[in-house]
């Protein structure tokens, strides 16, 4: 059995699915703050505004758990902050809403079968926190996080170089706990 993950192929012995050694990747992070915003009423958000929706999930869960939600840099780029994996799952609906979690295909039988988000795979503890986070800044434009996370020092402190350089500077834990959300 194959698993495709964002363009890799990992492959398990017994034909089951490959365990995480993480408890989450970004992108279930993700699918679960679309499959929330989409619960609660909303057509859908940006990728724009799901990166910084997604990195204040992340900042909020290291300070309440004091672990990492997943295993997954976050970078500083021009808008914010990144989570390269999640970019690029994306970037193909450039301002467009997206509407629902994507499916992960999965060999079975020598077809690729899709995955279906499942929102229950995601710990209950995990869900409030996340639910929480999104709950106070859903009703925000992609613009104004963008500019929430202009103004934090990780950021603020790297703006000429994030600006002028082709390599984006990662975000450290020490950054992530100091976030404001």
């Amino acid at each position: 059995m194959y698993i495709l993950e964002y363009g890799y192929f990992k492959k398990s012995a017994t034909g089951r699915r490959i365990v995480m050694t993480d408890k989450y990747r970004a992108i279930d992070i993700a699918n679960y703050i679309l499959w929330y915003a989409g619960e609660k009423g909303h057509e859908g958000l940006t990728a724009l505004k799901l990166q910084k929706i997604l990195y204040y999930v992340v900042t909020g869960y290291l300070k309440k758990t004091g672990e990492f939600l997943f295993n997954e840099k976050i970078e500083k780029w021009r808008y914010g902050p990144v989570i390269p994996s999640v970019y690029h799952t994306f970037k193909n609906k450039k301002y467009g809403l997206i509407k629902k979690p994507i499916s992960n295909f999965i060999e079975v039988e020598g077809k690729f079968v899709a995955d279906p988000f499942n929102p229950n795979n995601i710990d209950k503890d995990t869900q409030t926190i996340i639910e929480n986070i999104v709950d106070r800044l859903i009703d925000c434009t992609a613009f104004e996080l963008v500019e929430k996370t202009h103004k934090e020092p990780a950021w603020r402190d790297y703006k000429s170089l994030i600006l002028e350089s082709w390599d984006n500077p990662t975000y450290t834990k020490e950054e992530l706990l100091a976030a404001t959300d």
